[in-house]
């Protein structure tokens, strides 16, 4: 037994060692957070250093109680000591404790530290906390900061976490029966791991990608319980219960999170030897282990037991319900496999096939896109390549990768899957060509000017729009992310063309030339793809869509582009409206914008309806603040202008649309049944037409009759579309074709090369082909009838049932013709005019530019299927009024040489890009241009000063000729 004078020694060499102790867990952290406070600007890295001197301070003050209570026990020791040896030959008896004094018995109590040392650990948990979802948010954006730094931070506070913890002797076999104060330091080491696992994370050394938003939400969840499970035993019932659920439910994410690192803990262990940095590849199984350990702490209580088995259950019959569904999904398109097979001759390419078959859910489009969406596990072998190209949509999500592992790949190629994303689900933005990756860019700025010319029901819309490459914490000096490619998708309203587009290189602006699709997209893609230099392409794409690509944005830096829209106004009765642009791209959720709307030249306006937040200005409406991608003006209908617009001898105007009622002599209509018909629909308008001529398209024509036509529908309604190929209509000049739009279609370009391409061709081409009568049940039509009708190879015309039915019983259809000399924009209610000859310029170019566009539609629409080798002869009515086509596109290159070098001339005889009119006025009217001619009528102030040279020139002269001598 030791001898009672040894317990000041004891009690001494404890002291000590905990003074060595914390000088160093106060000290490392305290120089620490300075670094990390006041050696970097980001407000990032200065939470880092906060975050350190919070647990710094906390730290000391853990210790300075501590190191009291211990020196007020050693000092009781002594004085119990020598209080005994003093009075043991008076009186054994006397109690030790009696004779200490009051002052030095009871300094600091067990009790208070106790509760002290807990309030401190919960603020440092709390704190801790916070930082964990701050990192695992993955959304963070830095710009030059060293993201090595960040994780050293916070190792530094997991290795002297571990430290503290071990040298106080908190880590435990059995944790979970230890007093709270001997708890919360393992909860809280398991926290700060966890932080300094996904700080490594967003370095190089990048393990997960960014987590899906449901999963960072879970994770946090389990992880601020950790901070609460050391109170249990304080926690009422209803919180007991709370936190046993997620504790249950966390163990299901531990395991996933442990099996999918597996093969990279394998790899870890000889690697412990560096830092031991690998052996935060173990904190998912840490995660696992402490939170199945506490089961033993509520396993003898009936409610929270439960609980914890009901947070462990859901999560696996959710999982195995998401398996189930998967297993049905591959079924579907096993059928439509089948059904492809199975056709001798079939009129489509298989994945037409496939997307009829395919459901259309949200769990669909889920499964479908997290093939190019979701993060490979280590235990998957080959690349398709899908991941790469769509890296910035790639998020950590342990659903599909389950279900990959689990249920096996599709059974479909990469073009396969990419073609039913895009006609399926409208996934055609995520699915563009990229050369380059584009997860970092972020779309900062949009600057919007919109010139209304409500006399003429359009407008001219110009945005300047800024782009930045701002990477993720972590990412800022990864290899892959330094150069990306900028992709903007545009929704144009009905009847608008694309009509300009500039890129600023090295601070000055760059303006397009018109070349055929096939130069331009050439000259892109050597450029990007090989040297690596300026280039911005738009492209016309079918839906009413433009694209737009720039290239490079450098990480840490900018790029500014602009895009400019002729647009018509949208007439409802006596109410005009414009809607503005939307757009897919880079980030805008944080998009700043500046709109500024004003009217065109001598044009006036009645009752005009802006949204709130606009501030009339000097002529101008204008709106500062956050982008709004929904804006829309409206205003009474004026009447329609008289001016006009003259350019290469040929003048442009405006009239009225005039219909004129078409006597329909039809004899044979179309049912084109799908998914989105209804039994009713179909009964009702059977009721209005023949038997004989009806007719319906089941991988052959069949004619409907009393007998088959239900049968007939509940085989065409299992198809989610139905595309009527056109050589199957007999007589298209008496033929009806009765169809019901829906979202999620093919596009034409979508079946080049196809049967149906071939076929249609044929049918397009033939002399006896006319535009094709095409009823539309529903009011909008979708991408593939947009198509269709702008191309003029169908008469289209939209409404329920009973509208329909009222059209047949009278048998005639309103129509309104067209010819080379006349275009219709019937939803402005207006027709485009073009005469011979020339005339004062008093009406916007925008007449010509509209004109031009809806007459090249007319001319390629017979020959769609051939544009590629017909772009050649149609470029140069596409170069006259400077508009984007399915043959022209927009491109601009950095030098000149470059244009030269892949044969792009730059344009003559064209109005060039358009541009936003400055106001001006000439004698007493308006000249409404906004074009950018070679050989244009000079402005006055170039009037006045080609005077000034010529009266120049002649006083020189006429002083030579006075005094020739004085003059040489």
């Amino acid at each position: 037994m030791k001898s009672s004078s040894q317990d000041p020694d004891l009690a001494r060499r404890k002291r000590n060692r905990n003074v060595v102790i914390g000088g160093i867990i106060f000290l490392i952290p305290l120089v620490s957070s300075v670094f990390f406070t006041f050696g970097f600007s980001s407000g990032l890295f200065q939470a880092t250093g906060i975050i350190l001197l919070i647990c710094c301070f906390l730290v000391g003050s853990y210790l300075l109680p501590e190191h009291r209570f211990i020196r007020s026990q050693m000092k009781m020791a002594e004085d119990s000591n020598q209080e005994d040896g003093s009075q043991g030959a008076v009186s054994g008896d006397h109690s030790k404790s009696d004779a200490l004094p009051a002052k030095v018995r009871k300094p600091i109590s067990r009790a208070r530290l106790k509760s002290l040392h807990q309030l401190l650990f919960v603020l440092m948990g709390l704190a801790l906390s916070g930082y964990t979802l701050f990192i695992f948010s993955g959304s963070i954006t830095s710009s030059n900061e060293n993201a090595m730094m960040l994780f050293l931070g916070t190792y530094i506070l997991a290795v002297l976490g571990l430290s503290f913890t071990l040298g106080n002797r908190v880590y435990q076999k059995d944790w979970w029966h230890l007093p709270i104060q001997a708890r919360l330091p393992h909860s809280i080491l398991l926290i700060i791991f966890s932080v300094a696992a996904h700080a490594l994370n967003h370095t190089e050394i990048q393990v997960f990608v960014p987590y899906a938003g449901w999963m960072w939400a879970y994770l946090g969840a389990f992880h601020i319980s950790w901070l609460f499970f050391p109170f249990y035993e304080k926690l009422p019932e209803f919180g007991r219960v709370v936190l046993a659920f997620v504790y249950g439910a966390g163990v299901l994410m531990s395991l996933y999170m442990t099996i999918f690192l597996l093969p990279l803990m394998a790899i870890s262990i000889p690697l412990m030897l560096g830092l031991g940095l690998s052996a935060l590849s173990f904190t998912p199984l840490f995660w696992l282990l402490h939170m199945a350990a506490g089961y033993h702490r509520i396993q003898g209580e009936r409610d929270p037991k439960r609980a914890y088995w009901l947070g462990l259950t859901i999560p696996a019959v959710v999982i195995s319900i998401f398996l189930w569904k998967w297993g049905g999904i591959q079924q579907d398109l096993e059928q439509g496999k089948d059904r492809y097979a199975a056709l001798a001759q079939p009129a489509y390419p298989e994945w037409v096939y496939l997307s009829q078959a395919y459901p259309k859910t949200d769990l669909a489009e889920a499964v479908m896109m997290s093939e190019a969406t979701r993060q490979r596990s280590f235990y998957e072998e080959g690349f398709d390549g899908m991941t790469r190209q769509y890296e910035e949509f790639v998020r950590h999500n342990p659903l599909p990768i389950i279900g990959r592992l689990l249920n096996g790949p599709f059974a479909v190629d990469r073009e396969t899957r990419v073609k039913v994303l895009e006609s399926k689900f409208d996934a055609r933005h995520m699915t563009h060509r990229r050369l380059w990756t584009g997860r970092d860019l972020e779309t900062t700025h949009v600057d919007s000017e919109i010139e209304l010319f409500p006399d003429y029901r359009l407008a001219y819309v110009q945005q300047t729009i800024q782009v930045a490459n701002q990477p993720l914490i972590g990412q800022e000096h990864h290899w892959s992310g330094r150069t990306q490619e900028a992709v903007y998708t545009f929704y144009l309203p009905d009847g608008a063309v694309a009509t300009s587009l500039s890129l600023w290189v090295e601070g000055v602006e760059r303006k397009s030339r018109l070349t055929t699709r096939g130069k331009a997209d050439s000259a892109y893609t050597e450029i990007v793809g090989v040297e690596r230099r300026d280039p911005a392409l738009m492209h016309w794409q079918e839906g009413n869509r433009v694209t737009v690509t720039i290239f490079p944005v450098e990480r840490n830096d900018s790029r500014q582009f602009k895009v400019g829209f002729t647009m018509p106004f949208h007439v409802h009765g006596d109410r005009m409206t414009l809607h503005s642009l939307a757009f897919d791209g880079p980030d805008f959720s944080d998009t700043e914008a500046t709109i500024s709307v004003r009217l065109g030249e001598g044009q006036q306006v009645q009752d005009f309806d802006l949204p709130a937040g606009f501030k009339e200005q000097a002529g101008r409406w204008t709106y500062e603040g956050p982008w709004q991608p929904n804006l829309t003006v409206e205003m009474d209908k004026t009447p329609l202008g008289t001016g006009t617009f003259s350019f290469l001898d040929e003048t442009y105007s405006l009239q009225e649309i005039e219909y004129q009622p078409r006597t329909a002599e039809i004899e044979e209509v179309w049912l084109d049944i799908h998914a989105g018909w209804t039994y009713e629909e179909m009964r009702k308008i059977m009721e209005q037409i023949p038997w004989e001529a009806i007719w319906v398209y089941t991988d052959s024509a069949v004619k409907v009759t009393e007998e088959n036509h239900d049968a007939l529908f509940a085989q065409l309604h299992k198809q989610a579309f139905s595309l009527l190929p056109f050589d199957q209509i007999h007589d298209p000049a008496h033929a009806l074709v009765i169809s019901k739009s829906q979202p999620g279609t093919p596009l034409l370009m979508d079946l080049d090369g196809s049967q149906f391409a071939h076929r249609s061709i044929q049918t397009f081409t033939s002399d006896s082909f006319v535009p094709i009568m095409w009823w539309d049940l529903s009011d909008t039509p979708s991408d593939y009838v947009k198509s269709l009708r702008e191309l003029r190879l169908i008469d289209w015309y939209g409404g329920a049932p009973e509208a329909l039915s009222a059209q047949l019983s009278s048998n005639t259809f309103p129509t309104a013709p067209e010819s080379t000399t006349t275009m219709n924009l019937p939803f402005a209610q207006l027709q485009l005019v073009r005469t011979p000859g020339t005339q004062p310029n008093t009406a916007p170019d925008h007449l010509a530019r509209l004109f031009v566009y809806q007459d090249l539609m007319r001319e390629i629409g017979r020959q769609y299927f051939d544009r590629a080798a017909l772009e050649e002869n149609w470029v140069r009515k596409a170069e006259l009024g400077f508009v984007l086509s399915p043959i022209s596109s927009l491109i601009v290159l950095e030098t000149d040489q470059d244009y030269d070098r892949f044969g792009i001339e730059e344009n003559e005889e064209t109005l060039g890009n358009a541009q936003v009119n400055p106001p001006t006025s000439l004698g007493g009217g308006s000249v409404l241009s906004s074009h950018n001619e070679d050989g244009a009528v000079p402005e006055p102030h170039e009037w006045a000063l080609i005077l000034l040279v010529l009266m120049a020139g002649g006083y020189f002269w006429r002083m030579k000729a006075r005094n020739p001598q004085q003059i040489a």
